[in-house]
Order: structure tokens, then sequence, then C-alpha cells
């Protein structure tokens, strides 16, 4: 029980974390009137913790975007076999000129129950980052992994497009 009270507790210094990380960046400043690059194509990237020695390779698909967003499929991930997984986002200008992308993975839900905040649904597993577009890559801020009802890990995630074959 006290794993599960951890878990919502780092999820919520997480949403914390990325607020004020938006805020800092001051959200949605940058040039509006130029249109956001196209994200489609496949993706790869390795997600390593800051909390431990995990590391993994995750492949993912960005197959539709609408503006600042996007979805697609995540394809895969080295340390679980992914049956079916989404992709979904969004990418916008931040005050310094550069793209940030908020980009999130996940697949399945698992009802996770905690005392005095009781039960919700949840996805078995996901992984979400906060970064920036550069140069065919989404360079992370923060990255966070989460598997089920346990506790989650924080990280660094980068990604980069594959060349179309």
């Amino acid at each position: 029980m006290k794993l599960q009270f951890s878990h919502i507790y780092l999820q919520v210094l997480l949403l914390a974390s990325f607020t004020f990380s938006l805020l800092a960046c001051g959200g949605g400043g940058g040039n509006p009137d130029s249109p956001p690059p196209h994200l489609n194509g496949q993706w790869v990237g390795t997600f390593v913790s800051s909390d431990n020695t995990n590391s993994f390779e995750i492949y993912f698909e960005i197959s539709a975007q609408n503006g600042e967003s996007f979805e697609g499929r995540w394809i895969s991930s080295t340390i679980v076999n992914i049956t079916s997984g989404s992709v979904e986002g969004y990418i916008y200008p931040s005050n310094d000129g550069r793209w940030l992308v908020d980009l999130s993975l996940f697949r399945e839900s698992v009802t996770c129950c905690a005392p005095l905040f009781g039960c919700s649904d949840r996805p078995l597993e996901s992984l979400d980052m906060l970064g920036y577009f550069e140069n065919d890559s989404i360079i992370d801020e923060e990255a966070s992994h989460d598997y089920g009802c346990s506790l989650g890990e924080l990280g660094k995630l980068t990604v980069s497009r594959q060349p179309s074959q």
C-alpha cells in the first residue's frame, strides 16, 4: 500500500515539474505564424533511468499529425513484449524559438487502488517525456516510466526519427 501512495505522490510531483518547466519556457511563445515541424515517421530511442541502472530501447511510429497534435502507435520496447500501444502528444513553440514536444506512450490498462485516494484505471505501462525538437530528434528535459501500480521512475529519453526506407 505504501508503494501505491508513493507512486501517486511521484506522479503529482512529476506533473508539477512539467507545469513549472512549461511556465519557465513560456509555454507557447516562439513564432506562432510558422507551422510546427511534421513528426510523422518511425522513431527510436533509449530511456535511461535516473533512479537505478534500468535502461531500455523504445520504438514507435507517429502516423497522424493535425497542427500541434499528433498520434501513432507504440511498436515495441526491449523490456516488455508490447502487444499494442498508443502514442499521442503536442508540439508547440516556446519563447526561445524552439519547438517543445510533450509525448506520451501507453498501453492497455490496469485498476490501481490506494487508501484515501480510491481506485483508478492506469496504463499498464506508460512513458512520458517533455523535450525539444532539433534535427529530427526530440531531446528530453525529463521523462518518466510507469509500470502499472508500481512505483515509477524518472530518467532521460532522447528519440530520433529513422530515415525512410
